[in-house]
């Protein structure tokens, strides 16, 4: 699994919400819980993700507030000692990383590269549909074994899934 392409689409936990009495004699989950880019390795075993988006309740008539969830969330769970689950040790082999916020809004280019394998011309059109958009290369118009990159752009309004395809005619 490519962990920088999924770093790049989200916001790092705020570290003051990490809480900690600086006192090895009274740890709490803030003193535990793994989190920024450069100390992350695979041997983590439990990932905590925030999608802090409102959507969902404002399509059911919901009163807005949810986006606020996620880091409200921690500023609770991570004042919590390691005692309340049980031995320390057993909380610290959990190997627990906080992954941050996906990122609402933003925005991550994909390039696919088109190929005429064949001996004749290949003309055709990659298309997509919102959230998703062809960025560059849309168009092409190639001879036999020439390529052309096409660029599609993922940008997410709200959270949640988002599932798509990139359409090439020609073929």
């Amino acid at each position: 699994m490519d962990f920088d392409k999924i770093f790049k689409l989200l916001r790092p936990p705020p570290e003051e919400l990490f809480f900690s009495r600086n006192d090895p004699r009274d740890l709490r989950l803030g003193d535990l819980v793994g989190r920024g880019e450069l100390n992350f390795s695979p041997d983590y075993r439990v990932g905590l993700l925030g999608v802090p988006e409102d959507e969902g309740v404002k399509r059911n008539r919901g009163r807005p507030g949810s986006r606020k969830g996620p880091d409200e969330i921690r500023r609770s769970f991570y004042r919590l000692t390691p005692y309340s689950f049980g031995a320390l040790e057993n909380v610290a082999k959990l190997k627990i990383f906080d992954f941050g916020n996906v990122k609402v809004g933003s925005t991550r280019d994909l390039t696919f590269t088109v190929e005429n394998t064949g001996t004749g011309i290949l003309i055709g059109d990659a298309t997509t549909s919102p959230p998703y958009t062809i960025v560059s290369g849309g168009t092409y118009n190639l001879t036999s074994c020439q390529t052309q990159d096409v660029t599609v752009r993922f940008m997410p309004t709200s959270g949640g899934a988002s599932p798509g395809s990139v359409d090439f005619t020609g073929g």
